[in-house]
């Protein structure tokens, strides 16, 4: 066997041929990439907060979500994160994911209705546990 440099539309076909031989032929390898969305929240014209969620097939995941600390407490995360969410079911996601921290807002996200299905002691480092939140749509 020899494993050597490719051209990536080469590769692109032959993982597409294999996936369709696999039934995955419905799912377009290259087409169903990632794309993303970005959402600003803004109060009397101020940017206060914004999420940026990409997506991989039908599973959606927020890669950023952040308010001012003085908006904070006010409604703006939940207000970013349904506007992500109806986007992303209006474009076929099935399932929303993403990560949080300790120190950050992991009992925000449950109240939103994410389920926890993971957690990480000490990561990204001690101290600090990273957690993992899925939602899925109806």
């Amino acid at each position: 066997m020899e494993i050597k440099q490719t051209e990536p539309a080469q590769i692109l076909a032959c993982l597409k041929e294999i996936f369709a031989s696999q039934q995955l032929g419905a799912i377009q390898l290259v087409e169903a990439a990632t794309h993303s969305i970005s959402l600003g929240a803004y109060i009397a014209g101020e940017l206060v907060g914004g999420i940026v969620i990409k997506r991989n097939y039908q599973t959606a995941h927020v890669s950023q979500l952040a308010v001012k600390s003085a908006y904070q407490g006010l409604g703006v995360g939940k207000q970013l994160l349904q506007a992500g969410e109806k986007q992303e079911k209006e474009r076929g996601a099935k399932t929303i994911t993403l990560t949080t921290r300790s120190y950050q807002a992991p009992a925000f996200y449950q109240k939103q209705g994410y389920t926890c299905f993971g957690q990480l002691v000490d990561v990204p480092m001690v101290g600090v546990t990273k957690y993992f939140f899925v939602k899925r749509f109806d």
